[in-house]
């Protein structure tokens, strides 16, 4: 361990998936952790069980020479008054996400370091890899070097927290193309292209649970194949059938009207747009947020889910 993080206590903030990952794999590196967390809620409990010491954001802040900003993007703009009161003007932090630090006025110290180390997997597989003795890959920037050693610092970040390999990138690059990908493939796109097709299916006279589990249920086997190999890789997985579909069909599913809705939402997060518009939805309570998800809940491809499964275990903790 070099000399910096041999001194220095971590405060992470924020003991959500992705805090609780961050806690454990720097305290398993031999590193001194104190996680912030307000008192009285289920983060403080969960980190004491494990054996953290637990302040609230800003006292952790106030202890602890390197600060983990863990909180939800949503979250951080409103505490950050306190936190930024708390912080030594040398205080060095560490984002996971570059999203305030490029669309929130954020008031920084104004000589320390602050970094970008943004795992690129949630916490839980972060944590689950590291146990197995594996890495994962990360994004590495730096937003502010007062030190001299920023890049270090976020390198070291890095290896603590058992990622590797790591690229270098800008926080502007890291943050928009994240929220890309969630809005055009791994959230947004995935979820209404298997909507979609299930719907598809449904309303021509298909079986609901049959139509669930082509066009859902196996998506894991095959992205499990595009994420051990690739694109190329996948497609020397599959039938000749299913090549032959792929390589046909599938640029008439993704035409030129979705690459057109791609450049759209990509310039609308390139804009500061969409940080807008997701700031006003907070403001406002997330009133058409909950309206939708509750919405979505009670489609039929759930109830579909449910008869061609059975139960399954609820949701996952949110990442936080």
């Amino acid at each position: 361990m070099s000399a910096r993080f041999a001194t220095s206590t971590v405060a992470v903030l924020g003991f959500g998936n992705q805090g609780r990952a961050h806690a454990l794999n720097l305290r398993d590196a031999g590193v001194e952790v104190v996680v912030g967390a307000r008192p009285g809620r289920g983060a403080e409990s969960r980190a004491r069980t494990l054996g953290f010491p637990v302040a609230d954001p800003p006292e952790a802040a106030r202890r602890a020479q390197v600060v983990a900003v863990l909180l939800p993007d949503e979250a951080v703009p409103a505490a950050w008054p306190a936190l930024a009161a708390a912080l030594a003007a040398d205080s060095a932090l560490v984002f996971a996400h570059g999203f305030n630090l490029l669309y929130a006025d954020l008031a920084l110290p104004p000589c320390g370091d602050v970094v970008l180390v943004s795992p690129t997997g949630p916490g839980s597989v972060l944590r689950r890899l590291h146990e197995r003795g594996e890495t994962l890959p990360a994004y590495l920037a730096v937003h502010r070097d007062g030190s001299g050693g920023a890049w270090a610092l976020a390198a070291e970040y890095a290896e603590k927290l058992g990622c590797a390999p790591v690229l270098r990138t800008t926080v502007r690059e890291e943050t928009e193309v994240d929220l890309f990908g969630e809005q055009a493939v791994l959230c947004g796109g995935m979820n209404a292209l298997v909507t979609a097709a299930f719907e598809t299916l449904v309303a021509r006279g298909y079986a609901p649970e049959i139509a669930y589990l082509e066009c859902v249920h196996q998506l894991k086997h095959l992205a499990d194949l595009l994420h051990e190999r690739g694109v190329a890789g996948l497609r020397q997985g599959i039938s000749g059938t299913a090549l032959y579909g792929d390589l046909s069909r599938g640029p008439r599913v993704i035409g030129g009207p979705s690459r057109a809705a791609m450049a759209a939402l990509l310039e609308e997060i390139r804009s500061g747009s969409f940080a807008r518009e997701w700031a006003a939805e907070e403001a406002g309570g997330r009133r058409w947020l909950e309206a939708a998800v509750a919405g979505a809940a009670g489609h039929p491809i759930e109830q579909a889910r449910r008869r061609a499964l059975g139960p399954r275990p609820g949701p996952a903790e949110a990442d936080a």
